[in-house]
């Protein structure tokens, strides 16, 4: 697909400057499904750089409000965006 293409070539422009990613381990019992549910994943900050991020900032920013992926109604997958000029 063309914008797929189109969105990883941009991302391969973003430069990782710092970055506190760490594994956070969390479960939830299901009783509908009767077992443990894992629930784990990345928590932390990474601040990234780039030269041009009129590809993706539209669709970062949107996902900032919209928590797509697994387990959002579950409070998972939030993330938040912060501008800085200077770093």
């Amino acid at each position: 697909d063309e914008k797929a293409e189109i969105l990883m070539n941009a991302s391969y422009a973003l430069e990782p400057i710092k970055q506190t990613l760490k594994l956070a381990k969390y479960h939830r019992i299901s009783r509908i499904q009767n077992k443990v549910l894992d629930l784990s994943g990345l928590k932390g900050e990474i601040i990234i750089r780039s030269n041009d991020l009129s590809t993706l900032l539209p669709i970062l920013w949107l996902g900032q409000w919209l928590h797509v992926g697994n387990n959002t109604m579950s409070g998972l997958g939030s993330y938040r965006l912060i501008g800085d000029s200077n770093a």
